[in-house]
């Protein structure tokens, strides 16, 4: 994808309105299924007004921010776009390295994690995910949403981690339902009850189905876990512009009312993601 100004390094497009839902993509025309699957089979998110990018600084109401980071082959090395390494990038569908070092995912979740850290209101989960997943924020019963100390060893756990691997969506998808499924607080009845925002991030296809309808459902079971509650928001990052693997990842945040970035890693550097993070409208408090 060419831009007309060199210095953009990255498209952002706003995916709030919930009256996208059940738009089919007409730009993606690669010869695979068109992305209006996903989008066609509904969502149970009940959020009928437009999200609202708060001032996250002075919001008091409980903030749980769930990280899905893609943790595949094609971060480290040249690959198709399911993860088959590759050698010779001169050949079509041979794409290099996406993030090689993790500067961009790295960067932009510590950036995002510094400048909220001492927020009593967030809690924070991180989930990876290649040919399987893993959490990197656990207790004795397993993956849950926890403190920024917590947050900080899994932030070093990560840059520590190796690649290895395709890019499983649904057991992405399936790990982060698991996450927030588990949350003490998801039944809350408390006048504020906690809201959740994913940040999903990946580079690549989904390797585990070719059948974008499995997207859609899986989708929609983390959805369902509270609907008016929970924002699905993504980011596709590579070094070039893959149309089909954008508009998965473009998808999948119109289904989760929440925001799309695609951003451009060459040459790498973390990006902020503050709207990202988004609450229904008449909830910035």
């Amino acid at each position: 994808m060419s831009t007309s100004k060199s210095n953009i390094r990255y498209l952002k497009v706003s995916l709030v309105v919930a009256g996208l839902m059940g738009v089919a993509f007409g730009y993606q025309n690669c010869g695979k299924a068109a992305f209006s699957n996903i989008a066609s089979t509904g969502s149970a998110n009940a959020l009928n007004s437009t999200n609202v990018q708060c001032p996250l600084q002075t919001l008091t109401i409980p903030i749980k921010v769930l990280f899905v980071v893609d943790l595949s082959l094609s971060n480290t090395h040249s690959s198709t776009r399911d993860a088959t390494e590759c050698n010779d990038t001169s050949v079509p569908g041979c794409y290099p390295a996406t993030d090689p070092n993790k500067v961009f995912r790295s960067g932009t979740i510590t950036n995002f994690f510094n400048a909220y850290k001492n927020k009593s209101n967030f809690s924070w989960g991180f989930e990876v995910f290649n040919g399987g997943t893993a959490s990197y924020i656990f207790s004795n019963s397993g993956p849950i949403l926890a403190t920024s100390s917590q947050m900080q060893s899994a932030i070093t756990t990560f840059n520590n981690a190796a690649h290895d691997g395709g890019t499983a969506y649904l057991k992405a998808l399936k790990g982060a339902k698991s996450i927030i499924e588990a949350d003490a607080d998801l039944h809350s009845t408390a006048a504020h009850p906690p809201l959740y925002n994913i940040v999903f991030m990946s580079d690549g296809y989904p390797s585990d189905t070719n059948n974008l309808n499995d997207i859609g459902a899986a989708m929609n079971d983390i959805l369902n876990l509270a609907p008016t509650r929970i924002t699905f928001s993504s980011i596709y990052y590579s070094t070039t512009y893959d149309t089909y693997a954008a508009s998965i990842l473009q998808g999948m945040a119109t289904m989760g009312h929440g925001q799309f970035e695609a951003v451009y890693t060459s040459p790498p550097s973390a990006i902020p993601i503050d709207d990202l993070i988004t609450v229904p409208n008449g909830q910035c408090q």
